[in-house]
């Protein structure tokens, strides 16, 4: 994971801290065998918040978890359902 350090020292009032812009939020979306339709459909809802900035690797019917950066507002984690999909969780690794 990508570390953020201030580029002129600590003295000041410059202070390590979020210098990216926008929030970023490392997320995963799980469940037991995703289809295409379901990854689909919890794309289609996060984009109406965030901006989705990868997507990581998937084989539809196979693929059980799934990583998902997006930009701007978080989505919120949900461990029941995620999305509408059953049995599936939204949950964060990372936020920055």
């Amino acid at each position: 994971m990508a570390v953020l350090t201030p580029t002129s020292g600590t003295t000041g009032g410059s202070k390590a801290g979020e210098n990216v812009g926008k929030d970023i939020h490392v997320k995963t979306l799980s469940k037991t065998d995703i289809t295409q339709a379901e990854l689909d459909s919890a794309l289609l809802q996060i984009a109406t918040t965030s901006t989705i900035v990868s997507v990581g690797p998937f084989t539809a019917g196979t693929t059980d978890v799934i990583g998902i950066i997006t930009e701007g507002p978080a989505v919120a984690d949900d461990s029941s359902n995620a999305f509408g999909i059953t049995g599936a969780a939204w949950a964060a690794v990372a936020g920055f």
